[in-house]
């Protein structure tokens, strides 16, 4: 009937028709039996295609590698990097991953984090640096967004300084000028330009604890979303305001307040984060208040917290975590997408006090976290 149908309109391109008909997928097929090469077309098709059946996939993978065809085999590792990984050896794989950009940036993360324990352990060993070339890029693009810096903390102050030629009399420091003076034993008649005091902006210090849920019901694009916002948080803020971890039945922490950032080696451990096991929030929450305890001085404390809340342990507990925290001088910033725990919520909720932000998409998450950096500084 398709055929027919194409006869029926010789006036028209083929692949026009198949477009207007949302054929994505049998496009795809024509060109990778056709040995076409057009990179653009790949990409702007395999966006389009959400899976391919397995003899499909073999039939395209066997006539990809006759012809040599990285473009092809690359749009294949696109749609189903698990699928086409079967067929095509690890230099097929490597040399055509992302080819041309096709099939790159989150969608390669997608793919990784959907089918990396699929893979064969010398496929994935050869792709992992591209992955997570992929992973800092995706992050970082995020980084430089939104307000607060790394260089400067996160909590306004107003500070004084000495007086610096260039600067105005707008920024002069009335009250720091006033009090250098009077410390100093100085009469008004022996004052310099180096008593006067300017008043500038800087940055205060917090202290952010992120606990993110990956339990079993996440998929390959959550994960990747997780990964990217991971990543790009540890990328914007100083290492001591920041601690990060991810839980599921188990607790994993990727950073303390008191350790360092190495972005490459934490995104060679998020990469490797698989969704298993229930949700226990217990050892998470400890986890968390522990290291709040070691925090010094910080103007602001923060618990963001994104998960459904539907935790293993009973109010009882949850409770106690939660006053653990409120004790330590943290407020919660709970995130969610989807079902929610209303319940369980509303209990950390009151015990900690803080605000609930919900999404209706989890890809939101980068740009919901450095809203809350900012909001840190209001």
């Amino acid at each position: 009937p398709r055929v027919g149908l194409l006869r029926a309109l010789p006036g028209e391109n083929a692949d026009s028709i198949l477009d207007r008909l949302g054929q994505a997928l049998e496009q795809l097929r024509q060109m990778v039996l056709s040995d076409a090469h057009d990179a653009d077309r790949y990409q702007r098709l395999v966006q389009r295609v959400r899976s391919m059946p397995a003899p499909m996939m073999q039939e395209l993978c066997a006539c990809a590698c006759a012809s040599g065809n990285l473009e092809a085999m690359a749009a294949l590792l696109a749609v189903d990097m698990g699928g086409a990984a079967t067929h095509l050896d690890d230099d097929q794989v490597a040399s055509a991953l992302g080819h041309k950009g096709i099939g790159g940036g989150n969608n390669l993360l997608v793919q990784w984090f959907t089918h990396r324990r699929g893979l064969r352990s010398t496929v994935a060993a050869r792709i992992k640096e591209q992955v997570k070339a992929t992973l800092l890029d995706e992050a970082l693009d995020w980084v430089g967004q939104g307000d607060g810096s790394g260089e400067r903390g996160l909590v306004p102050q107003q500070r004084s300084r000495p007086f610096r030629a260039g600067d105005g009399l707008d920024q002069l420091d009335l009250d720091g000028t006033l009090e250098a003076i009077v410390t100093s034993g100085r009469s008004l008649d022996q004052v310099t330009e180096e008593d006067l005091y300017a008043s500038e902006t800087a940055r205060g210090r917090a202290a952010l604890v992120v606990l993110i849920d990956i339990s079993g019901s996440m998929s390959g694009g959550e994960l990747a979303v997780c990964a990217i916002a991971v990543v790009m948080l540890l990328g914007r803020l100083l290492p001591e305001e920041v601690a990060l971890a991810v839980f599921e039945s188990d607790t994993h922490p990727i950073k303390g307040f008191q350790q360092t950032t190495d972005l490459d080696a934490v995104a060679d451990q998020v990469l490797e984060l698989q969704a298993t096991g229930g949700t226990r929030a217990d050892a998470a929450l400890t986890w968390a208040a522990d290291e709040l305890a070691g925090v010094g001085e910080a103007d602001v404390r923060v618990l963001f917290l994104l998960s459904d809340y539907a935790f293993f342990e009973g109010e009882e507990v949850l409770r106690a975590r939660s006053r653990a925290l409120a004790e330590h001088g943290a407020r919660l910033l709970a995130a969610s997408h989807g079902y929610v725990s209303r319940d369980t919520l509303t209990t950390m909720l009151e015990t900690m006090g803080g605000e609930h932000l919900e999404m209706d998409d989890l890809r939101r998450l980068p740009g919901l976290l450095l809203a809350a950096l900012s909001r840190l500084g209001e």
